[in-house]
């Protein structure tokens, strides 16, 4: 009994990181980003030319000190999210 639920959590810590997005830096400078889930706000960034796995599975992706449209994105449970030329875009 026990090996059946250490095989079900495992299982479902992985489908949740199945359905999660992505977000990928394309630029060669680093950007201070939010992450807002609900009414959590997490400040965090990102590297030039990297991605960060499993960012969230619904949660709106904001460019620190960017407030034009561009700067701002609606993130879903499977986009994988772009930063290129100071923009953020779904791929």
């Amino acid at each position: 009994m026990k090996k059946v639920i250490n095989i079900s959590l495992i299982l479902a810590i992985l489908a949740v990181g199945i359905l999660a997005a992505k977000l990928k830096n394309t630029d060669s400078v680093k950007y201070d980003i939010q992450i807002i889930e609900s009414s959590t706000t997490t400040n965090s960034s990102i590297e030039s030319g990297t991605t960060i796995e499993n960012i969230c599975s619904e949660c709106e992706i904001k460019i620190v000190g960017d407030d034009s449209e561009t700067g701002r994105i609606k993130v879903g449970k499977d986009d994988v999210i772009v930063i290129k030329d100071g923009k953020l875009t779904k791929e």
